[in-house]
C-alpha cells in the first residue's frame, strides 16, 4: 500500500451549497467520482476514455449544484524515484488536462484545478473499499484517485 497525503487550503474554495462535487483524473483512462455531499456517498466511479467520461460529467454537472475538482498534472512538484519515466508519462497528462480545461471552460463549468499531492492515493482495492466504507466490485488507481480528490469534502 502506498499512500501520499498533504493538507491544504485549496478545499476551502469548495462552495458551501455545492451538493454534488465531481473529481476527475485526466488521463488516456480517466478516472472519475462524484461525492453526494447530503447522502455522504460515493454514488459513481468509473475509469473511462476521454469521450465517455466527458458525457458522464455532462451528465451529473448541475450548474447550481455542483463543482468539478480537477487534478493538474502541472502542479506536481514531486515525481518519485524515477522522475524521468514519470515525466514521459506527465506529457500525455497535460495534453489531456488542456483538453478538459477547454472543455470545462467552453461549457461554462466550475473547476478547481487540483495538485496531485493535495490528496491521498490509494493504491490497492481492498484498502481503498475499507477506507471509504464503500464496496465497489472494481476499481482502477484513477477512479480511486478521482474518489479521493472528492471524498468527504
Amino acid at each position: 500500500m502506498k499512500m501520499r497525503t498533504k493538507t491544504t487550503n485549496l478545499f476551502l474554495l469548495i462552495p458551501k451549497d455545492a451538493i454534488q462535487i465531481i473529481g476527475i483524473d485526466p488521463g488516456v483512462k480517466t478516472g472519475i467520482a462524484v461525492w453526494d455531499r447530503s447522502k455522504k456517498y460515493l454514488t459513481k466511479m468509473a475509469t473511462l476514455d476521454i469521450d465517455k467520461a466527458w458525457q458522464l460529467v455532462q451528465d451529473y454537472y448541475s450548474k447550481d449544484r455542483s463543482i468539478i475538482l480537477i487534478e493538474n498534472p502541472n502542479l506536481r512538484t514531486y515525481y518519485g524515484k524515477n522522475p524521468f519515466q514519470k515525466m514521459q508519462g506527465a506529457g500525455s497528462i497535460k495534453r489531456d488536462w488542456s483538453v478538459w480545461q477547454k472543455r470545462l471552460k467552453d461549457a461554462g463549468m466550475d473547476y478547481i484545478p487540483v495538485a496531485p499531492q493535495d490528496f491521498q492515493s490509494i493504491d490497492n482495492h481492498e484498502v481503498f473499499c475499507k477506507w471509504v466504507n464503500q464496496h465497489f466490485s472494481r476499481t482502477s488507481v484513477h477512479s480511486r484517485d478521482a474518489a479521493m480528490m472528492v471524498y468527504k469534502r
